[in-house]
């Protein structure tokens, strides 16, 4: 019997080596290449109500399971993406930048950013500070806008408007931990509200592990393995892309966005303390259809009908 079960514990000890060995070894591996670490979101709640990450620290940004990209990202005392801290002190004039990963650009080496390249423009007639996180819409535009008020006072502000940024403001189609969407008030009114985030232990040991990134970043296996899971993925419906968003202009999409771009030109001038003759909204262009005439046209593209709605709003108010 004691026998038995001493082959029965070797058998399973043996096992487990096996299976651990492996990973052992992969985890070896990949911390001698440049595995995309991760700009490690902190928390988001009333003691640190807007979305920034770990201060001071740099680290390695690459895409793909080949590390096709590579690049090195610094962030700064106040947890954003840039090689120069911000002085909420300083009198200077200020222009506050403000985006999603357009601006955030963690891709990029620093001096090749937009931040960095008016910074330099700029040199010794005012500062540049850029706000900026992957994943953000036009409401969180307005809580960074908001933001940078009440500690840097900027005195002239830039919001990079992208393809996505209009129906995914509101809480109906997008609810990401970390971000401020618009809700209804019960009143036929929107409002900003906050979606708290805890970083859970969880994620925190993955960020220890070399593999566990790989997976989650490089790999994307989360996105992957649910792609794969759905029986309805975008590629199976037929679903066309313009301006990194859904193509089709639904006629409910389009007017929640249209609520959602009014609510948002209606605050942007009491949220950032600016004049709308203090704000430019640069928003982008279609692509790739700028550049690829064989593509079909993005006309009466969702993002072709929002764009427009949103420039005539935008220029009507004065910005």
């Amino acid at each position: 019997m004691k026998r038995r079960k001493r082959r029965l514990w070797f058998a399973i000890v043996s096992t487990l080596l096996g299976l651990m060995a492996p990973l052992i070894v992969m985890e070896i591996v990949l911390r001698f290449l440049p595995v995309n670490e991760g700009l490690r979101v902190l928390p988001v709640n009333q003691t640190n109500p807007i979305l920034r990450f770990t201060p001071n620290r740099i680290s390695v940004w690459s895409k793909g399971w080949d590390f096709s990209l590579v690049n090195r990202v610094r962030t700064n005392n106040y947890g954003f993406v840039s090689n120069i801290d911000y002085d909420p002190l300083a009198s200077s004039p200020l222009l506050a930048i403000v985006g999603d990963s357009y601006v955030e650009a963690a891709m990029i080496p620093y001096d090749k950013t937009g931040a960095a390249r008016l910074a330099e423009r700029l040199r010794g007639v005012a500062r540049v500070y850029s706000f900026g996180a992957s994943g953000s819409p036009l409401s969180q535009y307005l809580a960074y806008a908001e933001y940078a008020r009440d500690i840097f006072h900027p005195d002239s502000l830039v919001i990079v408007v992208v393809g996505n940024d209009f129906d995914e403001s509101l809480m109906k189609y997008k609810n990401a931990p970390g971000f401020y969407y618009f809700v209804e008030n019960g009143d036929d009114r929107l409002v900003l509200k906050r979606v708290d985030l805890e970083v859970a232990t969880s994620r925190k040991l993955v960020r220890a592990s070399a593999l566990g990134m790989y997976l989650r970043t490089n790999l994307d296996i989360e996105h992957t393995l649910a792609r794969v899971m759905s029986s309805e993925s975008p590629v199976e419906k037929g679903t066309s892309f313009v301006g990194n968003t859904a193509a089709t202009a639904d006629p409910t999409r389009v007017a929640d966005s249209q609520r959602a771009v009014d609510e948002f030109l209606k605050i942007l001038p009491g949220m950032s303390g600016l004049d709308s003759t203090k704000i430019v909204l640069a928003v982008d262009g279609i692509r790739p259809n700028l550049y690829d005439s064989s593509l079909e046209s993005a006309q009466g593209s969702y993002f072709d009908l929002m764009r427009r709605y949103f420039m005539a709003g935008d220029k009507a108010r004065g910005f």
